[in-house]
């Protein structure tokens, strides 16, 4: 209550709101939390979007390692069971290819020993193997031979239910000192890495995963100029990245391929990672389907590395950039709707975009 008169007497009003004929209110000037029923300005650009991400290798951090003296002292190749439950390691001396379970997928510090398989009856100087995309086949990259080997597998990704299919491709016309082999997914393409020639070498097989068919294309791609001794090399899951490591530089080295599996389409990011400091003699890489973690094995310490890759999405202009008063802006398409946090494009997720489609202006 008040103990005296206030001068100037103050003047209170009160606006009552009410509905005009002929004008429609959006609901019923009552916006809801969620801003469903409210419109909210369009200030999109006149141009395309599309959700991307990038991969920074160069970012990557050493995250574990697993010692494996006590099974082979001079590994020379590495591979995964795509899911990361598996784990494969050659070695060069002991002709074998080791088998490793993991209890946490692509976590090697969870590995375990499983079983084995020697490769003396075809090559006693095993350099890398692959696998077809159902494990049911197996292939070796013999480097004292300078063959490919293939075996089947009676149960998938077993290596100690291998037999030999009495099929070997010899590479001593192109890549000679054959280090290491991949396929494409479909099994119509082979890969071989040649540490003489400095060359990575593309095959064609008209039948998948079957050495009988295969015949070299005459593409390959020349890695000289990242590395002279070149050792390992991986794809990501869809073909349109390349790595490759060597024992010159200790670099993982990245490449993009502008057509998937197509070597002739390939050229360096200039983009690399160097392992030095955890292994001067890097033998084996293998690089996990989507990019965000690689796993490298050497013989100077006998240990397989892990390291994480920063994977960070972000939204491509078709032209243009974004300005900062854009930060902060709810950008939507695709199903899903993000908020944008940067000029560069990163955002944070509101809902995930149900595909990577370019989304169309306005």
């Amino acid at each position: 209550s008040l103990s005296s008169a206030l001068s100037p007497a103050p003047v209170v009003s009160v606006t009552k709101e009410v509905p005009q004929t002929g004008i429609v209110s959006k609901g019923a000037w009552d916006v809801a939390t969620n801003g469903a029923n409210y419109d909210r300005l369009d200030t999109a650009y006149d141009t395309t979007l599309t959700p991307k991400i990038l991969i920074e290798l160069d970012q990557a951090t050493l995250n574990n390692n697993f010692s494996v003296s006590s099974y082979e002292t001079a590994p020379s190749g590495l591979n995964f069971k795509p899911d990361g439950t598996r784990m494969y390691l050659i070695g060069f001396v002991s002709d074998q290819i080791h088998q490793f379970n993991l209890s946490t997928p692509w976590d090697i510090t969870t590995a375990s020993f499983s079983t084995e398989f020697s490769f003396s009856g075809q090559d006693s100087s095993p350099s890398g193997a692959e696998f077809s995309a159902d494990g049911t086949r197996m292939f070796l990259s013999g480097s004292n031979s300078r063959r490919i080997y293939s075996y089947t597998l009676s149960t998938p990704w077993t290596v100690n239910t291998a037999s030999y299919d009495n099929k070997s491709y010899g590479t001593v016309a192109t890549a000679n000192a054959p280090q290491d082999v991949r396929f494409s997914s479909d099994g119509t393409k082979m890969y071989i890495v040649c540490n003489t020639t400095r060359k990575i070498y593309e095959y064609d097989l008209s039948t998948a995963f079957d050495l009988s068919t295969v015949s070299y294309n005459s593409v390959s791609l020349d890695v000289i100029s990242q590395d002279s001794f070149p050792r390992g090399i991986s794809f990501n899951s869809d073909g349109t990245k390349l790595f490759m490591i060597g024992q010159t530089s200790d670099n993982v080295n990245r490449y993009t391929l502008t057509t998937a599996w197509d070597l002739s389409t390939a050229s360096y990011d200039n983009v690399n990672f160097n392992v030095n400091s955890q292994e001067s003699t890097p033998d084996g890489l293998y690089v996990k389907p989507d990019q965000s973690a690689f796993y490298i094995v050497g013989a100077t310490n006998d240990t397989i590395y892990s390291y994480d890759v920063p994977v960070v999405p972000f939204l491509e202009l078709g032209s243009g950039s974004f300005a900062s008063t854009d930060v902060g802006k709810t950008i939507e398409g695709n199903g899903g709707a993000a908020v944008l946090t940067a000029t560069s494009g990163s955002y944070t997720e509101v809902t995930a975009f149900t595909d990577s489609s370019t989304i169309a202006s306005g």
